[in-house]
């Protein structure tokens, strides 16, 4: 027997826009980041972690400003999230946020002092 996926869900606006960019599929770390307008996105995943999804986290190869290779993160939803994220939205009809792709570019343009 297969346990049904659960997720207590979320009020936080944080977590809200975490949730909408990640079920656009994979999202690496500092992007997490910039489209939540958090600055410490592990601890975020980790509080969605204890709600009960899994948001597992894969090490990729990326390249700085240098051109060197380094290694980061990349976030992603399992089926189980998503159905669990489905499930919790058919039950408790949380608020939209803004987690559009410009609410992270107007936040690193405030962060370079450019806006």
């Amino acid at each position: 027997m297969q346990v049904a996926p659960y997720f207590s869900g979320t009020t936080n606006p944080r977590h809200l826009r975490a949730l909408e960019a990640l079920e656009r599929g994979p999202v690496l770390r500092e992007a997490l980041d910039l489209l939540v307008g958090a600055a410490n996105g592990p601890e975020l995943v980790a509080e969605l972690r204890r709600r009960g999804l899994e948001i597992p986290c894969q090490r990729v190869k990326l390249s700085d400003l240098d051109g060197l290779t380094t290694r980061g993160g990349r976030y992603y939803l399992t089926a189980r999230d998503s159905e669990a994220l489905a499930r919790w939205r058919d039950d408790a009809k949380p608020r939209r946020v803004d987690s559009t792709p410009g609410a992270g570019l107007v936040r690193l343009l405030h962060l370079l002092g450019v806006v």
